[in-house]
């Protein structure tokens, strides 16, 4: 399973997790958020500094509406 597959699936199974960031972004790394913000830009810019590995980048929606990037 590829290291992507694994942060997806994390994802997919906590999402009493995501509530609490409801309407932000969010990056997922060795299967834990690393960094969080309404600012994609600032989002991507901590989780770079911080990953050891490609993060996945995800938008909480504030109505169980997803986008994934």
């Amino acid at each position: 399973m590829s290291i992507r597959n694994k942060e997806f699936i994390w994802l997919i199974k906590h999402p009493k997790e995501l509530e609490k960031y409801a309407g932000q972004y969010i990056a997922i790394s060795n299967q834990k958020i690393i960094a969080h913000s309404h600012d994609f830009t600032e989002v991507f810019f901590k989780a770079k500094k911080k990953a050891e590995q490609e993060p996945l980048f995800h938008k909480v929606d504030r109505k169980n509406e997803e986008v994934i990037l």
